[in-house]
């Protein structure tokens, strides 16, 4: 649980590696970039999965183990969806100049910024989140497996 910080790091650094892989035309960093942006996800997916299954509780599981993959695979098709359409209306088609690629996928990644930090004011407006975390209540402040008997 302590090395759980890792994979969202891998994927910052995979991010921003690409975002000046891009933006200089050097396109031999993507290789690296994504890679790291793949480590970052083999890390933090396996360990995050089990931590909400850890803070289920055991009636919840059956359906949290169920929302798992669903909610992966709605969010690459969200995803994808939403930001194929900010890259086409940024003139992303075929038979474009690499200028034009270069803008289209930095136009996606400052998008993609723009949602996290309004995503970021919204949950510190939320009273009820910011109680959960003063209080310790936050489930990622949760670091220890239970068994149907409790804590182990």
């Amino acid at each position: 649980m302590r090395l759980v910080w890792t994979g969202p790091l891998f994927l910052c650094l995979g991010l921003g590696g690409l975002t000046l892989a891009v933006a200089s035309g050097e396109y031999g960093l993507v290789f690296v970039s994504q890679s790291a942006v793949g480590a970052g996800f083999g890390l933090c997916w396996g360990t995050l999965s089990q931590l909400l299954m850890n803070v289920s509780s055991i009636e919840e599981r059956d359906k949290t183990s169920a929302l798992l993959p669903t909610l992966q695979s709605a969010g690459y098709a969200i995803g994808a969806a939403v930001f194929g359409a900010v890259a086409n209306a940024g003139g992303f088609d075929e038979g474009v100049s690499a200028r034009v690629i270069s803008a289209a996928m930095l136009g996606v990644f400052r998008a993609r910024l723009r949602s996290r930090r309004r995503v970021a004011r919204l949950r510190d407006q939320d009273p009820a989140a910011g109680a959960m975390r003063r209080q310790g209540n936050h489930p990622v402040a949760f670091t220890e497996p239970r068994t149907a008997q409790g804590r182990l």
